[in-house]
């Protein structure tokens, strides 16, 4: 593997064996680094938040070079990190459930967004003449791409699944307000829903469901 490093092409290798202890650490250090980046969404935040991300690491940085010039954190505050690592991660999980919460209720304020009567917001983004789902159990070929709210990326979102005529019965799909969604929708139009889900006992997803249906063979 290639990395640039000061201007010039570095190759790292598992043995790490580029010739000089400098760049045996700075190799460690990538590494390092990428393990980091895989588990920060253990530690506090998503991986695709990337400016957090870098935060997160020039701070880590910072206390390596802290222990190593000399300077020294008391006992009781490094023995009750733990437990400020869970306080934080349940502080801004908060944060990001009422980020979500303010913008979904924004959402209905807007004149685009319709809202059914078991709560579903849906935007038509494109209307046609085409025949409707009868039942559930009709199938159906749709483009389709899902994304996960999120308050620090463009747009509000990051995606997480997409497809190209993608069959499926409708009762199929993942989640029952995709059902209910499809169930409004013609052949020909394209919607974006926008929907709360528990994906877990104790923590709501928030997604946006952008679909288009192709064709529909009536069961």
């Amino acid at each position: 593997m290639k990395v640039n490093k000061g201007g010039r092409s570095i190759l790292l290798n598992s043995s790490f064996n580029t010739g000089t202890l400098n760049e045996l650490f700075y190799a460690n250090g990538y590494m390092l680094a990428k393990q980091m980046e895989k588990g920060l969404d253990n530690l506090v935040l998503n991986p695709e938040e990337t400016v957090f991300n870098k935060v997160l690491i020039e701070s880590f940085i910072g206390g390596i070079l802290d222990y190593y010039s000399g300077k020294k954190l008391d006992e009781e505050y490094l023995g009750d990190l733990d437990e400020r690592v869970i306080e934080l991660k349940t502080e801004i999980s908060n944060a990001k459930t009422k980020f979500a919460e303010d913008y979904f209720d924004l959402l209905q304020t807007s004149k685009s967004i319709i809202s059914t009567d078991t709560g579903l917001l849906y935007k038509v983004i494109s209307d046609s003449e085409g025949a409707t789902p009868k039942s559930s159990n009709d199938r159906i070929n749709i483009d389709y791409k899902l994304y996960k709210f999120d308050n620090f990326s463009p747009e509000h979102r990051i995606l997480i699944e997409e497809d190209k005529n993608y069959d499926c019965a409708i009762s199929e799909l993942l989640y029952d307000q995709f059902v209910e969604g499809i169930m409004l929708m013609s052949k020909g139009d394209e919607f974006e829903f926008y929907i709360r889900t528990n994906e877990s006992e104790s923590e709501l997803q928030y997604l946006i469901f952008d679909c288009l249906i192709n064709d529909i063979d009536f069961i």
